[in-house]
């Protein structure tokens, strides 16, 4: 992203990160919907937990849609012949020791499933940190080593994708009122967000200012 503005046109969009973005703007959707609870609490309204649990309801669905066709349709076996009890017995055995491509497909939403619904903030404590900020960007790595993002991506995962991610947190943060969880105080750049500043500062090598 060096030297690179947010407005850039040039940055490529792939397939995978327009269904990144269109989950994204589901997420927002969602935050439209649940409304704040009235509370006198300074933080933490404890609406943010009813748009989480529909996140959790959801993830599954969501994270399906960033894969693929090819990896989630159900495939059937043409062969139709029979074959003699000694080789079905084999076959069997080979099955046995190898995972089926919907278990492996499984495993994979499943692990992705908690770095998604650890991005957001914690449910319990109803606050929203670095940390949390840091498993979105697993989150992506996570992507990345699936080979769903390729190098030609890397633009657009922070120009499009982290930056509409940064939009939809702050929304949640000021909408909810989520608690910055284990803030610096005044030794920290900011109580929510670190990578803005460390995206932006790339942005603004050599900037003529």
């Amino acid at each position: 992203v060096k030297k690179n503005k947010i407005s850039d046109e040039s940055v490529t969009i792939s397939s995978t990160t327009t269904k990144f973005l269109a989950m994204l703007d589901t997420l927002d959707k969602w935050v439209d919907e649940t409304e704040p609870l009235k509370t006198q609490t300074r933080y933490g309204n404890k609406a943010y937990r009813l748009w989480q649990d529909k996140v959790k309801k959801e993830s599954k669905t969501l994270l399906t849609s960033l894969l693929p066709e090819s990896w989630t349709e159900t495939q059937s076996d043409p062969k139709t012949e029979t074959t003699s009890e000694t080789e079905s017995k084999q076959n069997d055995t080979e099955k046995a020791s190898k995972p089926s491509s919907s278990d492996i497909i499984n495993g994979i939403l499943t692990e992705l499933d908690g770095y998604l619904l650890g991005s957001f903030g914690d449910y319990t404590r109803i606050d929203y940190g670095t940390g949390h900020e840091l498993t979105f960007i697993c989150f992506l790595l996570i992507l990345v080593e699936l080979r769903l993002f390729r190098r030609s991506d890397y633009k657009a995962l922070v120009l499009k994708i982290f930056v509409s991610y940064i939009d939809l947190m702050r929304k949640i943060q000021t909408k909810y009122a989520l608690e910055p969880a284990g803030t610096k105080g005044v030794w920290g750049l900011d109580d929510y967000q670190f990578l803005p500043f460390y995206f932006g500062a790339a942005q603004l090598i050599e900037h003529e200012t």
